[in-house]
């Protein structure tokens, strides 16, 4: 295991965090944080995008770095191919939640917009007694549930919203991505999803046929998504406004 360093008192979150949390792993975390980040880049003010637990292949940060030339990505990696705290756990470690929050506050200090990739699902272990929801909710983060447009994701994308209204009342946006061979249900996913999940915006992702593990090709893949794009990573609300919702 490789940790960054930390150790600060806790701080309080100066910019805006957005969380992409995900339905399951291996659904598109990386690719929509990555476009969001190329997408942000060209429009937003200083933003830094961060995988704070990642483990086996470790491509994924190569991307991020390439594109915002930050040397940290990474609280933690951890070698095996597992969920974090599964690896803790088999070499008689545990992470601790406190040393990870500050370290996610101490890097929301550098930047207007933070976006934070969570490891595997949305309550998947990371560590000794806390998930992503915990980490979401210390953060009063914004969320991104990314999914894919397959058969069953209804159930997927209702469960993880279930889990979401057990915490306090948090911006959420869902990320629905197309396969790259669609089954039947791809026909009719997004209306259902629209009318299931109401208020709560949908936003559909092409599939990328072209998109290759470098800046230049997440770049040119933004620029085709910009609308999507732009709305799936929302704007915060005005002072003395609803907390929900969002402003032209």
């Amino acid at each position: 295991m490789q940790f960054a360093e930390h150790g600060s008192p806790r701080l309080k979150p100066v910019s805006r965090i957005l969380f992409v949390t995900g339905t399951d792993t291996a659904v598109g975390k990386t690719t929509v944080t990555a476009l969001l980040l190329a997408h942000a880049l060209t429009r937003e003010g200083p933003v830094r995008a961060l995988k704070p637990l990642s483990s086996g292949d470790r491509g994924d940060e190569a991307i991020f770095r390439e594109l915002q030339g930050a040397s940290e990505i990474n609280f933690a990696h951890f070698d095996l191919p597992l969920a974090p705290w599964s690896v803790a756990r088999r070499a008689g470690d545990q992470l601790g939640k406190e040393p990870l929050l500050e370290w996610l506050l101490q890097q929301s200090q550098k930047c207007e917009l933070l976006l934070v990739e969570g490891a595997g699902g949305l309550l998947s272990p990371l560590g000794e007694r806390f998930t992503a929801l915990d980490l979401i909710e210390q953060l009063r983060a914004e969320v991104v549930v990314v999914a894919r447009n397959r058969l069953g994701v209804l159930n997927q994308v209702l469960l993880v919203l279930a889990a979401l209204a057990s915490r306090p009342p948090m911006e959420t946006r869902i990320a629905l991505i197309a396969e790259k061979e669609p089954d039947f249900s791809a026909r009719t996913n997004y209306e259902d999803l629209i009318e299931l999940v109401r208020p709560i915006e949908v936003i559909r992702l092409s599939y990328l046929n072209d998109l290759k593990p470098n800046a230049e090709s997440f770049r040119a893949a933004a620029a085709k998504l910009d609308d999507a794009l732009a709305l799936l990573l929302g704007k915060k609300n005005p002072p003395d406004t609803e907390p929900r919702g969002f402003f032209p």
